[in-house]
């Protein structure tokens, strides 16, 4: 069914059953806008614990200058389909490597956990593409889950329950520290286990807690961040590369992304591929179009619809956009649905008869 169906729908109906489906059409627009709103925020909190978690690995943030662990990467399976996994963090004198996954909201612990642990084994089947990314061997490999602070019993809770190697972080923005959990009293036992970090230095800040607050926003979105987010971040970029001009190419797009610090894990060919994807959500939900039609995005000329005093617009651009899509979809088949049910009720009626 198509947005296409509904509307033939809607033309095709008589009066009373018209005014129904624009009932059930406007019950469902509604339902559609919230879920979309909530998603929204949930990436942009999401995004806010990544920023707060990534602070001190920063260069010469507190954690690197004492202890030389750094913020390499960000999504560093990215390329190859792995979600699971927000921050690479490496120390190039141990050759140890952490890998972090954020979570801002915990709605089942033991499937992101287990989640977790599948990542987690496909890191090690992906280490040379790891190596890659660090540009060094790697030794040690550790896997670190960090959750707002009202979350960490319950995700400690599993982890024990299970005997899992992973190390717990919190964030706790009330006073701005992050820290890591100990899961258990013997210390030497939580190493060995992979519930503590191996370095001592490091170990000793996180469970001492570590001052971060996530205000450099160093990482602006992630290549899986939500289109709404990533839109939201690229477009003033755009406009403030273009100047009075106000013409872009795709070629525009990508360099900003090359640009950016934090995506250095990605190379030439993925950064082409996301500035493609990144173009034509922005111009599927008007925020971008094309100034003229062309067989080959990456000649084309394309401009923003969205003006510099417009940059509020594009989060409703594009939930209105998608509310609507949803919105069709989901009337016509509550529709269908309804017309069923009464045939099937009118059937037993004439049966009883």
């Amino acid at each position: 069914m198509s947005n296409h169906d509904y509307r033939i729908l809607k033309d095709s109906l008589i009066e009373v059953d018209r005014k129904r489906l624009i009932e059930i059409y406007e019950k469902q627009l509604e339902i559609a806008k919230d879920i979309i709103d909530q998603n929204i925020d949930r990436d942009r909190e999401h995004l806010r614990l990544v920023n707060f978690t990534a602070e001190p690995f920063l260069y010469n943030g507190t954690v690197h200058h004492e202890t030389e662990y750094l913020l390499v990467a960000v999504e560093p399976l990215y390329s190859i389909s792995v979600k699971n996994f927000d921050l690479a963090i490496f120390n190039q004198k141990s050759k140890v490597i952490i890998l972090v996954e954020c979570k801002s909201s915990i709605s089942d612990v033991g499937k992101e956990i287990n989640d977790l642990v599948l990542a987690s084994s496909t890191a090690d089947d992906k280490l040379k593409e790891l190596e890659n990314i660090v540009g060094s061997s790697i030794q040690v490999k550790e896997v670190a889950i960090c959750v707002n602070a009202a979350y960490t019993r319950r995700v400690r809770e599993f982890i024990a329950q299970k005997n899992l190697p992973i190390c717990l972080w919190g964030a706790d923005r009330a006073s701005d520290m992050l820290f890591m959990e100990k899961q258990g009293e013997d210390t030497k036992i939580e190493i060995e286990r992979g519930r503590i970090h191996h370095d001592a230095a490091l170990a000793g800040l996180l469970l001492r807690g570590i001052k971060s607050q996530g205000l450099i926003r160093s990482i602006p979105f992630l290549p899986s961040s939500h289109t709404c987010t990533i839109l939201e971040e690229i477009v003033p970029l755009l406009l403030l590369k273009a100047g009075e001009a106000d013409r872009f190419h795709l070629s525009d797009l990508r360099n900003i992304l090359m640009n950016e610090s934090y995506l250095t894990n990605f190379d030439d060919r993925e950064l082409w591929r996301l500035s493609e994807s990144i173009l034509e959500k922005a111009i599927q939900v008007d925020v971008l179009r094309y100034r003229s039609p062309t067989g080959d995005p990456k000649l084309a000329e394309f401009e923003t619809v969205v003006r510099r005093s417009q940059i509020r617009d594009i989060r409703k651009k594009y939930t209105d956009f998608n509310s609507k899509r949803i919105a069709e979809e989901a009337s016509l088949k509550e529709f269908e649905d309804l017309k069923k049910s009464k045939a099937a009720g009118n059937a037993k009626i004439t049966d009883f008869k």
